[in-house]
């Protein structure tokens, strides 16, 4: 085998979560427990004290809503509420993990990897992996990663990971720049509609990603197919 080469309040208590994100998460509680008056979010002074944290928190945390198209901000106006955002869920532009994107359907989530092996007779790691939402199967994944794009063999670690992206980054010769996705319909085959649960045949979404290092080299490839009685996706696209 080769291988290539000011003080917070309690409540914001540190660990590995960033301060400004849990301050997003509490500023999105706060909008959909109706705290805010009209479509506005207070002026970030306001929101800095109410909060207890820094302004420059509140600014993070505001960029971030921004990003997530929660809010935007007009000059002279303030930052504007969108809470149609949130109410679209299972939001691709939103969410990195799909463990994520099942939650916020309101999905009891579990990841059960199903192979980590190298393919017989080639220098390419295997691994596969089901997303189960309340005990249904709803995504599987295959990952084929080359060998000579990793610099130690994974296997010798019985490595756990919550993202491809922080597998890479822990194991591939070359950090993770950025990805390609590509979308097409696709019918379940034998083995994906036992995988699944769906009928053979059944019309899915097939999910092909492709990850690059930042020297433009590919690192994985991998194959995503969706249980269509789960999962449907949204994405919001900004107009600013």
């Amino acid at each position: 085998m080769s291988y290539g080469a000011g003080k917070v309040a309690d409540r914001w208590k540190v660990d590995s979560v960033p301060l400004y994100v849990k301050v997003k998460e509490r500023i999105i509680e706060m909008i959909e427990d109706g705290e805010f008056v009209g479509n506005r979010l207070p002026p970030e002074n306001m929101l800095s004290e109410r909060l207890s944290v820094s302004r420059a928190s509140i600014r993070e945390a505001l960029a971030a809503l921004s990003r997530e198209g929660i809010v935007s901000k007009r000059h002279g106006i303030g930052n504007l509420i969108h809470r149609s955002t949130l109410r679209s869920r299972m939001r691709i532009d939103r969410y990195v993990d799909f463990s994520e994107i099942l939650r916020d359907a309101g999905h009891r989530v579990r990841f059960e990897r199903t192979a980590y092996h190298w393919l017989p007779g080639e220098e390419t790691l295997c691994i596969e992996a089901c997303y189960i939402a309340d005990e249904k199967p709803a995504i599987m994944v295959k990952v084929l990663v080359p060998s000579e794009m990793l610099a130690s063999d994974p296997l010798k670690d019985d490595c756990l990971y919550n993202t491809l992206p922080d597998f890479l980054n822990t194991y591939a010769c070359e950090p993770v720049s950025h990805s390609l996705c590509y979308f097409k319909p696709a019918a379940a085959s034998d083995a994906t509609s036992r995988q699944l649960d769906v009928p053979p045949g059944a019309p899915i979404l097939e999910w092909k990603e492709s990850f690059y290092s930042i020297f433009d080299k590919i690192l994985a490839k991998t194959t995503i197919h969706f249980n269509p009685e789960i999962v449907s996706f949204s994405l919001l696209r900004k107009w600013e």
